[in-house]
């Protein structure tokens, strides 16, 4: 309660009070009626008295209501900041859940294949070739030696060309200086994909046969011919099929399964049955 409100009474009745004792001194003898200067004075002061409550009780209520704005103020800035944490925390929370699924995936895939797997996660980038070189959190205390397969739940990454103790460096499929040997799941037709220089990174699926059967929409897979990749890891998906110069080689525009700029976590497969098929 502010200063006003408690003395607003006394204030008052100290107005009255004076001009009573005026009064009083004006009519000082004994009467038994009021005097028509009392009766004056009277009109006047009850008017000034009922003006002065109001006054009063105006100003007491402005000084509540600032008091009150101060406390909403304040209560509204502590909201703020709540609403800023749960916010931060909400981000949080989702971020983890994107993780999760992520992980999740990876233990699928796992679970899927008769591999030896390692789980790792991508540290950096090349900045030079941001689509071909990336580094991993995983070396040669891990059991990572250079040439082993990576991979997503998604298919097939790359493979490992440079091991330090607890980093590796992965050169992607989409890197014009990668070979993989591949096939079409449908026809097991077989050729080679190679990276393309460009900003898409699409692949180019060179068949071995001219009478390859070989459309857009089809999977392409690896071929297990050579000692690196698996048979049967997801390379892509065949979007353009044209025939070559001179009409010799049959070749087709493959987009890689795996979205490479948005790699986060990927399997490194450290043994797997040889010549068996990856299912």
């Amino acid at each position: 309660m502010s200063f006003l409100r408690r003395h607003k009474q006394t204030i008052s009745a100290a107005l009255v009070v004076a001009v009573t004792i005026a009064v009083m001194g004006l009519t000082a003898r004994e009467r038994e009626r009021i005097t028509y200067l009392e009766v004056v004075l009277l009109e006047i002061v009850a008017p000034l008295q009922g003006a002065l409550e109001f006054v009063t009780s105006s100003v007491v209520s402005v000084s509540d209501s600032i008091a009150e704005v101060r406390t909403l103020r304040e209560e509204n800035r502590r909201l703020e900041e709540e609403v800023a944490r749960l916010s931060h925390l909400l981000d949080d929370l989702e971020e983890l859940r994107r993780e999760n699924e992520r992980l999740r995936d990876l233990l699928g895939f796992a679970s899927r294949y008769p591999y030896d797997t390692l789980a790792a996660e991508v540290i950096a980038r090349s900045p030079g070739n941001w689509f071909s070189i990336l580094t991993i959190d995983k070396g040669s205390r891990n059991g990572v030696v250079v040439d082993l397969p990576v991979v997503t739940a998604g298919g097939l990454v790359g493979r490992i060309v440079r091991v330090t103790p607890r980093t590796s460096t992965v050169m992607l499929i989409t890197d014009p200086k990668s070979g993989v040997g591949a096939m079409i799941r449908r026809s097991r037709d077989a050729g080679v994909a190679t990276g393309q220089l460009g900003s898409d990174p699409l692949l180019l699926l060179k068949m071995f046969s001219t009478k390859a059967d070989v459309s857009p929409g089809d999977t392409v897979v690896t071929s297990g011919l050579s000692q690196i990749f698996p048979e049967g890891l997801k390379i892509g998906t065949v979007v353009e099929v044209f025939q070559g110069e001179f009409g010799l080689v049959t070749q087709a525009t493959v987009r890689p399964a795996v979205d490479f700029d948005r790699l986060e976590e990927v399997l490194v497969i450290l043994a797997w049955p040889r010549g068996e098929e990856a299912r």
